[in-house]
């Protein structure tokens, strides 16, 4: 695999440059897989410290990057004191950004949760309404983030369209959905 470069970009932003040889000498970035699932641990490795936290290859064209309060559950004073730069750590994705991938060692309860990788399109399952907007009804599924019902996936015969879907979507009532969609950070369902 070629050698991870942290290079700085004209707006400043950090960024991992995979260098590879064309074979005459020549340096060219590489291909690197960009597709990071919330919840979901990966491997990485310390490349540099900041002040409030460490920026991470994570074998991608951009930076893993994690605050300094995400490393341990413990308080940490200072970085150099858990991590070293060339450290092999297991991080979770907590958040996928334009120009990093946010991190964190810490095993959070969620990621005890099924990945949404596990969930295919088709499939019943069964959920408790965590709460409702004027767009969806959101449903504990078990999955790392809830599941979203959109209004036009909800609607019952007979409901009126005034808002009455809601009465049957209080908060805790039980519901049966199917997977209608499946992204890094989205479950798409439609009501049984």
């Amino acid at each position: 695999m070629p050698s991870p470069q942290l290079c700085c970009a004209r707006d400043g932003r950090l960024h991992v440059a995979r260098l590879a040889s064309d074979g005459a000498g020549e340096q060219q970035v590489a291909n690197a897989d960009n597709h990071f699932e919330f919840g979901k641990a990966y491997p990485a490795t310390v490349i540099s410290f900041a002040k409030y936290g460490v920026a991470l290859d994570l074998g991608a064209d951009r930076p893993g990057w994690m605050h300094i309060s995400k490393i341990s559950d413990e308080r940490v004073e200072r970085i150099e004191s858990v991590l070293s730069i060339g450290d092999e750590v297991s991080v979770w994705i907590l958040e996928v950004k334009p120009s990093e991938v946010e991190v964190t060692m810490r095993k959070l309860p969620i990621f005890s949760k099924r990945p949404l990788s596990a969930f295919k399109v088709g499939e019943i399952v069964e959920g408790t309404v965590t709460g409702t907007t004027g767009r969806a009804v959101f449903l504990d599924v078990g999955a790392v983030v809830d599941g979203y019902l959109a209004v036009n996936n909800v609607k019952k015969a007979g409901d009126s369209g005034d808002g009455n879907w809601r009465d049957m979507f209080k908060k805790g009532t039980s519901v049966k959905a199917k997977v209608q969609g499946v992204s890094n950070n989205k479950l798409s369902l439609i009501g049984l």
